[in-house]
């Protein structure tokens, strides 16, 4: 027991001496508690904003409405919420990163899963930033990439992060599982999730 004692008082002394390096031995420190943060009114403003814009453009009766108004419908919500000068840091095949493309994409998306929606699974934010990590659902009916229709019910998850200015989405980054997307598709083989 007294050895015990004697070992853990040096290595309490080698923790004063050398703060910091606990691959040597060192006790860790205890870990600190985060006090709780008071919700702040930019991000509250931050996550209405894109909440707004994914009821407008992703919901099952959105995406309704969208269909029967066509194109036309599709770019006024999309100028609603995004910046005229928005760009997306994640790039979609065969659109460009601008109001444009987002305008083509989410056209080329309704078309090919009519029945198209996505849910918002987790959300946060944090003053000019919105983080979304959603999941998306269609029956794919249409072409889509270059791919006839399966009817298979598709899946697919991803994470957005959505930057604001001036009551718009001025720019984003998408992660989203699109080999997992283009296996279910027919586009890769099977288990492989890729070409």
């Amino acid at each position: 027991m007294e050895a015990r004692t004697a070992v853990r008082a040096e290595e309490d002394d080698m923790a004063t001496e050398n703060p910091g390096r606990p691959e040597e031995g060192i006790a860790r420190p205890e870990r600190l508690e985060r006090p709780e943060r008071p919700e702040r009114l930019e991000d509250s403003i931050a996550l209405e904003l894109v909440g707004a814009s994914y009821r407008a453009l992703c919901d099952s009766a959105s995406v309704r409405e969208l269909q029967v108004g066509g194109q036309e419908l599709i770019d006024r919500v999309v100028d609603e919420y995004f910046d005229p000068e928005f760009v997306i840091h994640s790039p979609h095949p065969g659109v460009t990163l601008d109001n444009a493309g987002t305008k083509q994409w989410t056209a080329e998306v309704i078309k090919a899963f009519p029945d198209y929606q996505a849910t918002v699974d987790d959300e946060f934010a944090r003053g000019d930033k919105v983080v979304t990590r959603w999941t998306a659902r269609g029956t794919h009916q249409g072409e889509f990439l270059g791919i006839s229709p399966t009817g298979k019910e598709l899946p697919v998850q991803g994470i957005t992060v959505s930057h604001y200015a001036n009551g718009k989405i001025v720019e984003s980054w998408s992660q989203w599982d699109s080999a997992a997307l283009m296996e279910q598709l027919g586009a890769y083989p099977s288990g492989t999730g890729r070409p």
